[in-house]
C-alpha cells in the first residue's frame, strides 16, 4: 500500500491542481477536473448532452464564466470572481449594467455569524444572478452606484461523469461514488474525488480481485440520476454494496450513513469496522433522505445497498459551504486512515459473506395491513426522486450554518416513504416530523399530480 508520506505528496499535489478550477454541474472547469483525476486513474469520461430527460429530470444548460465582478465608481473592482469563484452564484446568468445600493443589497448573499467567511450558493434551477461576500465586505458598501459585470454562457451543451470499472473474479460488484460539481471547497469537495481516485488506484493493483469495483465521478443529485437512469438495472442486479464518499478528512472525525435498507453486508461491514477504530471519533447513523447522492441511490424504485462515509453530517461543521472550507482544515491523517478503512471495509465484506450471510432482499414485499381513517400517500415518479422544480415545488435556501426547514424536510420524507405501505401516521414516527406539516407537504405534492391518496 502507498505509505502515508507518498500519498500526503499526492494528495497536495492534485488539490492544488484542481482547487482554482470553477466546478459545477456542468462547464469547462468540471470537464478539466476529469481530465486531471485521469492522471490517477484511466477515467472512462462520458458526456450528456443538455435537454436529455434522465427520469423524472433533465440534463441542464451548460454553464460557463468568462468573468464577473462589481465596481464602485472609483473604478476599484470590491468584488472579483477572478479573486475567488465563490462570490459568483452558481449559474448566475449574464448581466451588465449600474445598480444603485439599495437594488444590488437584494443580490448579496453573507454570513452575519461568519463574518470572514464567503458563502456557497447556487441557482440551477432558477434564471437568475447574485454574488456572494463576507459579512465584512458587506458592511464596507456606502450609498453609492455599482457597475456589475457578469459575463457568463448559458446554452446547449452537455454534462460530464467518468467511471472507472475494475473486474473482479465474481461479478458482484462494490461501489463507491463521489461528486465533482462544487468550486474551490476542501472538505465538501475536493477530498471526495481526490481520495476516491487513489483508492481506485490502491485497488487496481491487486491482481486477483475478488470482487468487481465500480468508481463513479459525477455532479451531485443530477449526476447520479442521470447514472441510475443508465445503469440502474445492471446495478440492482449485480451490487453488493456501495458507498458515497465525500466531506472527507475534517478533524479526526469519520461517520457511517446506513443505506435505507440497512442490513445489507456493506452496512454491516461499514458499521463493525467502525466500531474497532481507535484514536477515532466516529458515529453511525440511520439512514434519512437528506444528504447527498445516497437519496438517489435510496430513492424509490432502485433501492439499492449504498450508504455514505463522511466526517460529520452535512451543515454540522461551522466551515460548510463557505470559503472557510479550504485546505488549512483539511486532516491529511484521517485521509490517509480512511482510505485504510475502505480497504479493511471491503475485505469485511468478503469475509461476512464468507460465513453464508444471507442478504435481506432490497425488493422483498411485505405484506401490509393497512389502518382505516389513514392516509396512505403514494408516490406517482417510480423511479428516483421527483424533479420538484418542474412542478414549481422549491425546496427553501439552505443557510450555510444550518440544515433544510421543516416542510423542506416533510418533501423529502414523502418522496422517499411514499410507496403505498407507509401512512402519513407511519412516516411522522419515522421522521419525527409533526404530522399536521408532513400533510401540508403532502397536499402541495398532490396538487402537483405527482402524489395520490
Amino acid at each position: 500500500m502507498i505509505s502515508k508520506k507518498n500519498f500526503i505528496l499526492k494528495f497536495n499535489q492534485y488539490f492544488d491542481k484542481l482547487w482554482p478550477l470553477n466546478r459545477s454541474l456542468t462547464g469547462s472547469g468540471s470537464r478539466k477536473t476529469h481530465k486531471i483525476l485521469s492522471e490517477i486513474i484511466p477515467l472512462k469520461t462520458h458526456e450528456i448532452k443538455s435537454g436529455k430527460k434522465v427520469n423524472d429530470w433533465i440534463i441542464p444548460q451548460e454553464w460557463n464564466v468568462k468573468n464577473a465582478y462589481i465596481m464602485n465608481t472609483r473604478g476599484e473592482k470590491i468584488i472579483d470572481f477572478m479573486n475567488n469563484n465563490l462570490h459568483l452564484v452558481g449559474y448566475s446568468k449574464s448581466f451588465s449594467g449600474y445598480i444603485s445600493k439599495k437594488k444590488l443589497k437584494k443580490k448579496l448573499f453573507y454570513l452575519k455569524d461568519a463574518p470572514n467567511a464567503i458563502p456557497y450558493r447556487t441557482s440551477y434551477y432558477k434564471k437568475d444572478w447574485g454574488f456572494c461576500l463576507s459579512f465584512n465586505q458587506y458592511k464596507k458598501l456606502i450609498d453609492d452606484k455599482y457597475y456589475v459585470k457578469i459575463d457568463t454562457t448559458l446554452k446547449k451543451g452537455s454534462m460530464t461523469w467518468s467511471e472507472f470499472y475494475l473486474p473482479g473474479i465474481i461479478k458482484k460488484e462494490i461501489l463507491i461514488h463521489t461528486y465533482t460539481c462544487h468550486p474551490s471547497l476542501a472538505i465538501n469537495e475536493l477530498s471526495g474525488p481526490i481520495i476516491t481516485a487513489l483508492l481506485a488506484n490502491e485497488i487496481s493493483k491487486v491482481k486477483k480481485r475478488y470482487y468487481s469495483f465500480r468508481f463513479i465521478f459525477a455532479p451531485e443529485t443530477i449526476g447520479s440520476i442521470a447514472y441510475l437512469h443508465m445503469k440502474g438495472a445492471k446495478l440492482k442486479k449485480n451490487l453488493l454494496a456501495g458507498f458515497v464518499c465525500n466531506s472527507v478528512g475534517y478533524k479526526k472525525y469519520i461517520t457511517y450513513k446506513k443505506s435505507k435498507n440497512s442490513k445489507n453486508l456493506g452496512d454491516i461491514a461499514a458499521i463493525k469496522i467502525l466500531k474497532k477504530l481507535k484514536n477515532m471519533k466516529t458515529k453511525i447513523l440511520d439512514f434519512e433522505p437528506t444528504g447527498s447522492d445516497e437519496r438517489q441511490y435510496c430513492s424509490i424504485g432502485y433501492n439499492l445497498p449504498v450508504g455514505v462515509v463522511l466526517s460529520k453530517p452535512y451543515y454540522n461543521y461551522p466551515e460548510y459551504h463557505t470559503s472557510l472550507d479550504n485546505k488549512k482544515i483539511l486532516n491529511f491523517e484521517n485521509l490517509f486512515n480512511l482510505m485504510k478503512i475502505f480497504l479493511r471495509i471491503f475485505q469485511e465484506i468478503k469475509n461476512i459473506e464468507n460465513k453464508n450471510f444471507k442478504n435481506i432482499s432490497i425488493n422483498q414485499k411485505n405484506r401490509v395491513s393497512k389502518k382505516k381513517n389513514e392516509i396512505y400517500p403514494l408516490n406517482l415518479i417510480t423511479l428516483g426522486e421527483p424533479y420538484l422544480s418542474k412542478y414549481k415545488i422549491h425546496y427553501k435556501t439552505i443557510k450555510a450554518h444550518a440544515g433544510p426547514d421543516k416542510l423542506t424536510l416533510a418533501l423529502k420524507w414523502l418522496v422517499h416513504y411514499s410507496d403505498g405501505k407507509n401512512s402519513l401516521k407511519d412516516i411522522s414516527v419515522k421522521s419525527k416530523i409533526n404530522l399536521n406539516i408532513l400533510t401540508k407537504a403532502f397536499k402541495i405534492l398532490k396538487k402537483a399530480k405527482i402524489f395520490k391518496q
